[in-house]
């Protein structure tokens, strides 16, 4: 699997790291599996990767090591998951760092 590049525009190590902390203290500390941002769960699946989830089905994932996917095989489902998960991402950067 490789990661649509306009698709990874927050997407770094660094940041990945900040977001699975800040999801990881936010799921311990309210005794959760999941972290609820918006209409979306994310859910700490191992130290290297995060599941994107919407109505208990997984969507799309974020991999320390290769980026953001969809899970999606269609085509104009899979550009839009993945759009909006790196949207996502971002925003959980921001709520990290802060």
């Amino acid at each position: 699997m490789k990661p649509e590049k306009n698709n990874q525009l927050c997407f770094s190590k660094t940041n990945f790291d900040s977001v699975y902390q800040f999801i990881l203290i936010k799921t311990q500390h309210n005794k959760t599996k999941e972290y609820i941002h918006g209409d979306w769960e994310i859910v700490v699946s191992d130290s290297s990767e995060l599941l994107f989830k919407k109505k208990g089905y997984s969507l799309s994932k974020v991999n320390r090591e290769w980026g953001i996917f969809s899970l999606q095989k269609l085509g104009p489902d899979n550009e839009r998951i993945t759009l909006k998960t790196n949207l996502l991402f971002c925003e959980l950067v921001l709520l990290a760092k802060n």
